[in-house]
């Protein structure tokens, strides 16, 4: 009788055994799974990005085969991301900006990103242009077609003044600086008024040119014959 209790008890231990073993496995299986879905997914450039993250950067690795790698995340209210980033839905482009993050070989470091606002918040963008400004209310909508016209504007205006000082011209819009390039220093100046206007007078062979400045920037010229 003893020795049949302890047949039995042997099965017992032995069906216990096995049957923990089979769980452990399954235990460690789960584990590892649970690891590499949380291990964080390398997405190079060129590949899409999840829906709901924008990219905010780029950054060399070798698993990219010589390609950048997207740096994601999830934006907040107002996020400065990448030109090309996907905009989630319920966001707006609220101008175009440089982000050094955002520099590829082929990118223009002056306009490489852009400013996003979720729709309705009252913030503005932390962009270098919008610190120290009080907070206003921006637009629920915003045409990034606008800016981009302007920007080309004021690129449009740069070149114009450059040729114009390489060729000693004048024109609206130049500094002091500028100027002082293009036809070198004034026969004399004007006092410096209250409201920081300047007069510069030229004395040429048959005329006199009077170079008016507002705040340092050129807004009219007058020319007197002699």
């Amino acid at each position: 009788m003893k020795k049949t209790v302890n047949i039995g008890a042997s099965c017992v231990l032995v069906l216990l055994v096995s049957s923990f073993a089979p769980g452990q496995k399954r235990s460690t299986k789960g584990a590892a799974s649970k690891q590499a879905t949380a291990a964080p997914r390398v997405i190079c450039k060129g590949q899409p990005v999840p829906k709901g993250f924008v990219v905010v950067g780029y950054k060399d690795s070798a698993k990219c085969s010589g390609d950048s790698e997207l740096v994601i995340k999830k934006p907040t209210d107002t996020e400065i991301v990448c030109d090309g980033s996907p905009i989630p839905e319920g966001y707006h482009v609220v101008s175009q900006e440089g982000s050094t993050a955002c520099t590829t070989a082929d990118s223009n470091p002056l306009t490489n990103a852009l400013s996003i606002l979720r729709d309705g918040s009252f913030v503005l963008p932390q962009t270098t242009s919008a610190r120290g400004r009080d907070l206003i209310p921006l637009p629920s909508r915003y045409d990034p077609n606008v800016v981009i016209e302007q920007r080309a504007a004021e690129e449009q205006k740069k070149t114009e003044i450059e040729l114009g000082v390489l060729h000693h011209k004048i024109m609206g819009g130049m500094t002091t600086d500028q100027v002082l390039a293009s036809w070198g220093r004034p026969s004399r100046v004007d006092i410096v008024t209250s409201s920081g206007s300047t007069t510069w007078i030229y004395e040429r062979r048959n005329d006199s040119v009077y170079v008016h400045f507002d705040n340092g920037t050129l807004s009219r010229w007058s020319l007197f014959p002699k």
